[in-house]
C-alpha cells in the first residue's frame, strides 16, 4: 500500500541542502533557450516592421526566404538543444533519487554525454504527440461527416413542425 508520509519524509531527506543545483540547471537551461530564440525574435520583428511600413491592411507581404530559413533553423536548433537539456536534467534528477549523496553542477554537465538519447527521445515524444493528435483530428472529421449526414434525416422527420420557409428545398419532402 502507498504510504504517503513515508514518501514525503524520504523526499524531504533527499532535497535537504540539495536544491541549489536543480535551480541552477533550470536557470542555465532557460538562459540558453532564450539566447537561441533571439534570431527568430529579430526576424519576426523585422517582418512586423515591414508590414507596418506598407500602410495598407490588405497588402500581402512576402517574407524573404532568408527570414524563413532563419526561423526554421532556429526552431530546429532550439528543439535539439531543449531535448539535450531535458535529458541532462533527467540524468541529475535520477541521480538525486537513487542516492542521498551531494550533487554538483558537473553531474549536470555529465548528463550532456547522453545527447543522442535526448534527441531520439524528443523525436519519439514528438512522433507520439503527432499520432495522438492525428487520432483526434480523424475522430473530428468522422464526427463531422456523420453528424451532418444526419441533418437531412432530422429535418425531414420534423419538417411538419417547422415553418416551410425555414427549411431549404433540398431538405423538404417531395410531397410538401
Amino acid at each position: 500500500m502507498f504510504d504517503r508520509i513515508k514518501y514525503k519524509n524520504f523526499a524531504k531527506i533527499q532535497l535537504k541542502n540539495r536544491f541549489k543545483i536543480p535551480v541552477l540547471m533550470v536557470l542555465f537551461t532557460g538562459l540558453i533557450l532564450i539566447f537561441l530564440s533571439i534570431p527568430q525574435a529579430l526576424s519576426d520583428s523585422a517582418s512586423i516592421n515591414q508590414e507596418v511600413s506598407l500602410n495598407s491592411f490588405y497588402t500581402s507581404v512576402d517574407i524573404p526566404f532568408t527570414q524563413n530559413l532563419v526561423n526554421d533553423i532556429s526552431n530546429i536548433l532550439t528543439f535539439i538543444v531543449s531535448c539535450i537539456f531535458s535529458m541532462a536534467t533527467a540524468f541529475v534528477y535520477i541521480k538525486m533519487s537513487k542516492s542521498p549523496d551531494k550533487i554538483f553542477f558537473s553531474d549536470f554537465i555529465e548528463g550532456f554525454s547522453l545527447w543522442k538519447k535526448g534527441i531520439l527521445s524528443g523525436l519519439w515524444q514528438s512522433l507520439w504527440i503527432f499520432l495522438w493528435s492525428l487520432l483526434f483530428f480523424i475522430y473530428l472529421v468522422v464526427d463531422f461527416i456523420v453528424c451532418h449526414s444526419r441533418n437531412h434525416k432530422i429535418l425531414r422527420l420534423f419538417a411538419k413542425f417547422l415553418p416551410s420557409h425555414r427549411i431549404p428545398k433540398t431538405f423538404r419532402y417531395a410531397g410538401s
